[in-house]
């Protein structure tokens, strides 16, 4: 009998493998923004989508440059305040607040959960190193 292979490598990959089972999708490491530690385009997409009229205030303000002004922001807010407290209550931008994630109410009141908005990906956490020797990236967002 082989035995089990219990490097960090392999753990990584059972994690993976099992959040693709269960609805997650790969994003690969080549969108990923190492200096600001974000996928920006999925941030951009997801306000894009559950967030349209705060959007095209925005859009009135800064027209082309709204996808960048956001971004920066976002890293800022996050700098200033942390991730976790961004993905909580969302952060500051031009005075308007912006979610980066909604939850789902435990005590089931809402009753038009929209699993449309639900936005999953993983990818590896060699996404948040500038090390050469990095392996291909996921983590789960």
């Amino acid at each position: 009998m082989k035995p089990k292979s219990t490097s960090e490598l392999a753990f990584e990959s059972v994690i993976e493998a099992h959040l693709l089972r269960h609805g997650y999708q790969s994003l690969g490491g080549a969108s990923f923004d190492r200096d600001l530690a974000l996928f920006p385009e999925e941030v951009l997409a997801f306000i894009r989508e559950t967030q349209p009229k705060v959007w095209e205030k925005l859009e009135q303000l800064h027209g082309k440059k709204t996808g960048e002004q956001i971004i920066r922001d976002l890293a800022k807010w996050m700098d200033s305040h942390g991730c976790l407290a961004t993905l909580r209550h969302g952060f500051k931008c031009y005075g308007r607040t912006l979610r980066v994630a909604y939850f789902k109410a435990a005590h089931g009141s809402i009753r038009n959960w929209n699993n449309s908005m639900r936005k999953t990906a993983c990818a590896s956490p060699a996404s948040f190193t500038t090390a050469p020797e990095a392996k291909t990236p996921w983590m789960w967002c």
